[in-house]
């Protein structure tokens, strides 16, 4: 195959942008409801409110948190994309780029992928996304070239015999174009 760059506008990741691939989850837009619920008397701390959007039905599952560590590297997708048969939650300490794609096809294979829904979104410090089921993605991307932390919650033992990859034909690559602003409405996320 020749090589084929496909070059993924960087947005801001909002429930809305984000919904083909799963749900964000966002403390600064849940900001005022946590207000509303503490009152002025909660000096100190701020608990953001439990809501259907943060409900995973585990089906009896044990899900389980898990430390990962992100290293500054090249901003491009090439060779492969992993996915899970299970819901994903990724949670970020730092502003990161995430790369997303359609859901991985039951053959496993790129022929059967559509050709559009990739994607790639900032997402910022303390927000969290959850992956729906077969979606595919890569590790995040640093927004800043230190090393990025992350929780990650999958199923017990998920890593090791959940963890598949649909293969790119050689030359593929995906390569998330950086923005040099956000302007007009875009809440942008906080600088870290």
């Amino acid at each position: 195959m020749k090589r084929q760059v496909v070059k993924l506008p960087v947005q801001l990741a909002t429930m809305e942008s984000f919904a083909p691939y799963g749900r964000v989850i966002d403390p600064e837009r849940d900001r005022l409801t946590a207000t509303e619920i503490l009152g002025s008397s909660a000096v100190g701390f701020r608990y953001y409110p439990q809501g259907k959007d943060r409900t995973l039905n585990l089906k009896g599952e044990k899900f389980v948190w898990s430390l990962l560590e992100v290293y500054s590297r090249p901003r491009w997708v090439k060779d492969s994309m992993e996915f899970h048969r299970s819901h994903e939650v990724l949670t970020f300490f730092n502003r990161v780029v995430f790369v997303a794609g359609p859901k991985a096809p039951k053959s496993g294979k790129f022929e059967d992928l559509p050709t559009d829904g990739w994607a790639a979104f900032v997402v910022g410090k303390g927000c969290s996304v959850v992956l729906n089921p077969r979606t595919l993605h890569t590790l995040p991307f640093p927004w800043s070239n230190r090393k990025v932390s992350v929780m990650v919650m999958l199923p017990f033992e998920g890593h090791k015999n959940d963890c598949q990859f649909v293969n790119f034909p050689e030359g593929f690559v995906l390569r998330p174009k950086m923005p040099t602003f956000f302007s007009g409405k875009t809440r942008f996320v906080r600088v870290v």
